[in-house]
């Protein structure tokens, strides 16, 4: 699309961010039991490669933690009220950064302040921000370098100026390793196998706080090489020599190493923790020399040796935070890979051993995660009445977990709900629903979806996968009873588009027929028109359009979009929720089968951002009249939050200009109800939609008057709309008993 003005530009921006979802959407947190346990933080999007930090984020003088994922560049903040409590509403203080971040008040002005992870393009260094704020307010602004090009840290060799050098898989540590009273950093040159100690001269200089003028400071810190293949480590015999002797040369070393820089023995030098990507552990090396000559005369191979060593497959970043609010930092170990690493199990907590503060003892190997929904990777919900108790159940896909043996039980979990029409809770009841297991590990990233593709008034199955095929079941139980399905056929209609399958149920042309709707892999969405019956759906292998509103879900330069379509009604309209890759969640309005575009209302609806692979669902959980969206995400978890539109139940409707609308009585029904559109005459169909919009029943309306049987729905709210040549009427049926 291109803009004839800057104005104009502007304008559309913030009219696409204002419209619908331009304010940041409340999260919800709706109780979660799984086994006896109640999830402390079950909305919290889950861990698989989280780095943790302090921070003051609400300037109260407590230590508060921060965790930001790589996966996706993903925050999730916690304030210290005598407890950790998760606060989704303080995300929006954060940039938006990528691959790797580090905390530390650089100008000793109280606020932590960031150093990411370039967000130049082709630019491996250091951006920084500063912290900024008063009480109540925080913020972090990105530092301006005007004499560097890309606003980014360099160092003064010679009459260069060169970057300083972190790989985005890397970790570095930055500390102030000479004890100046300025930041310096340490990190792994280009080759991988020896570790630069880049040396602020700001204190040097009697530059202001918080200033950066750097130079190499040392090329071979420590005089330590690292392997070419493995992690193993090479001390030096002379503390004034790098260790030499390096197989193969360094050119060909592997890229992939965390450095975490500490006073394990109290003696004022950095000692080093090292994490490398071939490795499951990490490596302590104690330094022998001082501040300014480091040399690393010890290592300890299996970190920590006195409790149970960190065993993360396979490339570990090392981390120390206080969790707890009493002074003293936590060790941790983290999965640093984003893909193909340990996906629940990584996060290890150490505490402090009381008995020897140099050491630390074994707590967990999931903290934080187990008081999550976590589900390993790339969870899809869907919302819908499994049991048939007019209360609507949560069925999550997944791509399962990671461990040594590969990927493993990704499938489909139910969680009932157990609560109340007002008030949700929900509990694992089945972890392996309907046996989706059986179908690993080469299906995985299961999407279901849920509609009635057999005109019997209830809701079968259709669910996604990672290689672009349609799993189907029949729903035998009946309308509004409890499902059951029949045996789960592969390859639905011989349907594939290629990868990553996301699909939905919607009648987008208008013949009263359902269709379907498939997002996948290159970011486009398929249409897939029904040229069946309501009791017989058939559906052509190749998709009716497939640039289904011209949606392309993918970043500029990136191959991959995973589209994940939602369709949805409120204030009388259609609209199409799409989850992305990478783009967080694109809202249109009135979409239709057209290969014309949508209208676009929000490129980021309700400033949702829980990293990459957003899949949402929408219903009005808590019967508030305002539907709630909830998005599963790469990490395996699961986001809840209230949107800014209304729930169809929450008030009748009558189409605008007309003189009319519909009555029900009674109204509540308990049996029968009579539904009239009073002297108006009117030819066409009533539907009878679920909470969730979802079509429960239709029947053919004739004239102004139809006496409904209702006595085989659940208590419950229902919408009534009636749909003619002349617009469309609807009105809250409650049905109690």
């Amino acid at each position: 699309m291109q803009f004839r003005s800057g104005l104009f530009f502007l304008i559309s921006i913030f009219f696409l961010n204002t419209r619908a979802g331009g304010q940041a959407f409340k999260a919800l947190d709706i109780p979660v039991v799984i086994g006896t346990k109640t999830l402390l933080y079950p909305w919290a999007g889950g861990l698989n490669a989280p780095q943790i930090h302090n921070a003051d984020l609400n300037r109260d003088g407590s230590t508060d933690v921060v965790i930001f994922d790589r996966v996706g560049g993903a925050w999730l903040p916690f304030t210290w009220e005598g407890k950790l409590v998760y606060r989704p509403d303080l995300k929006s203080l954060f940039p938006r950064l990528k691959e790797w971040v580090v905390f530390k008040d650089h100008n000793a002005d109280g606020i932590q302040d960031i150093f990411s992870y370039s967000t130049t393009p082709g630019i491996a260094g250091i951006d920084v921000y500063d912290g900024q704020g008063t009480p109540g307010s925080l913020q972090w602004v990105k530092r301006s370098f005007p004499n560097d090009r890309a606003n980014i840290l360099f160092y003064t060799s010679g009459s260069s100026r060169l970057n300083v050098y972190v790989s985005n898989i890397d970790y570095p540590a930055i500390e102030d390793i000479d004890r100046d009273g300025d930041l310096d950093v340490l990190s792994y040159e280009t080759g991988g196998s020896l570790v630069i100690w880049y040396k602020n001269l700001a204190a040097d200089k009697k530059l202001a706080a918080g200033s950066f003028d750097f130079v190499i400071g040392e090329f071979c810190y420590g005089k330590f090489v690292e392997d070419g293949f493995s992690e193993a480590i090479t001390l030096s015999n002379n503390p004034n020599k790098c260790a030499s002797g390096l197989q193969p040369e360094l050119e060909v070393r592997h890229a992939g190493s965390t450095t975490m820089a500490f006073d394990r023995d109290g003696d004022s030098d950095y000692d080093l923790l090292i994490g490398d990507i071939s490795s499951s552990g990490l490596i302590y090396l104690r330094n022998g020399g001082d501040t300014l000559s480091a040399y690393m005369d010890a290592q300890e191979t299996h970190f920590p040796v006195h409790s149970k060593p960190v065993d993360i497959p396979y490339f570990v970043s090392p981390f120390l935070a206080d969790v707890n609010n009493d002074g003293l930092k936590e060790f941790f170990a983290a999965s640093n890979f984003q893909f193909g690493s340990d996906n629940y199990h990584c996060l290890w907590k150490y505490e402090v051993d009381p008995a020897n503060k140099q050491n630390f003892l074994y707590n967990s190997n999931a903290y934080l995660v187990d008081e999550m929904i976590d589900l390993g990777e790339n969870t899809f919900p869907a919302l819908v009445d499994v049991n048939g108790d007019g209360l609507l159940d949560l069925v999550v896909g997944s791509g399962g977990y990671f461990d040594r043996n590969g990927l493993t039980r990704a499938g489909l979990a139910l969680f009932t709900n157990t609560g109340t029409a007002t008030k949700p809770s929900f509990q694992l009841t089945d972890s392996n629903w309907l046996d989706f297991r059986k179908y690993g590990p080469e299906s995985y990233s299961f999407a279901p979806a849920f509609g009635d593709l057999d005109g019997d008034g209830d809701l079968d199955l259709l669910v996604g996968e990672v290689l672009g095929r349609l799993y189907f079941a029949v729903n035998t139980g009946g309308k509004d009873k409890a499902m059951v399905f029949n045996s789960v056929l592969t390859g639905y209609s011989g349907i594939d588009v290629g990868q990553y399958s996301a699909p939905a149920v919607e009648d987008l042309d208008g013949d009263g027929l359902p269709d379907l709707v498939v997002g996948e892999r290159n970011g486009n969405v398929n249409f897939f028109k029904n040229t069946g019956s309501a009791q017989a759906a058939q559906f052509s292998a190749i998709p009716t359009l497939d640039n289904l509103g011209s949606i392309d879900t993918r970043v500029p330069g990136f191959a991959t979009g995973n589209s994940a379509p939602f369709f949805f009604r409120s204030n009388q309209k259609r609209y199409l929720a799409v989850g992305t890759s990478a783009q967080d969640i694109l809202l249109y309005e009135s979409p239709s089968a057209v290969s014309t575009p949508f209208n676009l209302v929000s490129t980021r609806w309700g400033a949702i951002h829980e990293g990459d692979e957003t899949h949402p669902a929408l219903a009005d959980i808590d019967r508030d009249g305002k539907l709630d969206i909830l998005t599963g995400n790469l990490r395996g978890g699961l986001a809840w939050y209230q949107s800014d539109l209304p729930s169809e139940f929450s008030t009748a409707y009558r189409s605008q200009g007309e003189g009319f609308s519909i009555s029900i009585y009674p109204n509540p029904a308990r049996l029968t109800t009579v539904l009239t559109t009073g002297d108006r005459q009117l030819r066409g169909k009533l539907d009878i939609l679920d909470l969730s919009g979802r079509l429960i029943k239709a029947y053919p309306f004739t004239g102004n008057r139809l006496e409904l049987d209702v006595s085989v729905y659940p208590p419950g709210v229902y919408l009534a709309r009636i749909s003619s040549t002349s617009g469309q009427y609807s009105k809250k049926l409650v049905i109690a008993r």
